[in-house]
């Protein structure tokens, strides 16, 4: 975003350095939220209808664990296995090594699964929780569809987001807006994206047909 850039530059190039962007868009990845009151019931709905591989980012590395544990109970002829910064060395890279491979598979991460990793064909990424800055859930969503073939994005949205958003500081309050706009504007989803992290608010961006709110399917 314009605000990270603009630290990078103090921090990094003592405030002179010549900015070179280019479009952050990812047009192969249909970009949904889904408003609901149980997340989870939500959650088993869209593994069970959307296309495999699938990645589920969680908030807390014990959320991916019992997550992990209610849909590999729910839909028996699935692999599931979670994922986070608390495992063993081995025990990621036996993470890693399966779903690498895997098809028909789920897995449960924390945001520790994601920057640097290029797994082609992840056909769907869900987030049962909003990260806090449109930069964080951008990255985590851009894990699906690398192979540029198309996929899905879906952020699940309800009441409690909004109210653990209220408990920020003033500061991360003003990063997080973005991603409330994202949920609840109505606006384009991809434009919302695209528009936080260009540095000309001006920019006229493509038409969109690829998010629920363009395709009419919100």
């Amino acid at each position: 975003s314009p605000l990270v850039l603009e630290r990078m530059k103090k921090i990094i190039f003592e405030g002179e350095a010549h900015i070179i962007t280019s479009s952050l868009d990812r047009p192969n990845i249909f970009f949904s939220v889904r408003h609901c009151c149980i997340k989870e019931v939500a959650l088993l709905e869209e593994i069970e209808k959307n296309e495999k591989p699938i990645v589920v980012f969680c908030s807390s590395r014990k959320k991916t664990e019992s997550l992990s544990r209610l849909i590999q109970n729910t839909f028996n002829n699935l692999e599931v296995k979670f994922y986070h910064a608390g495992l063993e060395k081995k025990e990621k890279e036996e993470v890693e090594a399966w779903f690498d491979s895997a098809k028909d598979a789920v897995l449960v991460a924390t945001c520790a699964w994601g920057m640097g990793v290029d797994k082609k064909d992840v056909r769907t990424v869900l987030h049962l929780d909003a990260p806090t800055t449109i930069e964080a859930y951008i990255q985590e969503a851009g894990r699906g569809g690398r192979d540029r073939k198309p996929s899905r994005a879906v952020l699940l949205w309800a009441s409690e987001d909004k109210k653990r958003f209220s408990l920020l500081s003033e500061k991360e309050k003003e990063r997080a807006d973005v991603i409330i706009s994202y949920a609840e504007s109505g606006v384009c989803r991809r434009e919302v994206l695209l528009r936080a992290l260009t540095l000309d608010q001006n920019e006229e961006f493509p038409i969109c047909e690829f998010c629920d709110i363009c395709s009419g399917s919100a």
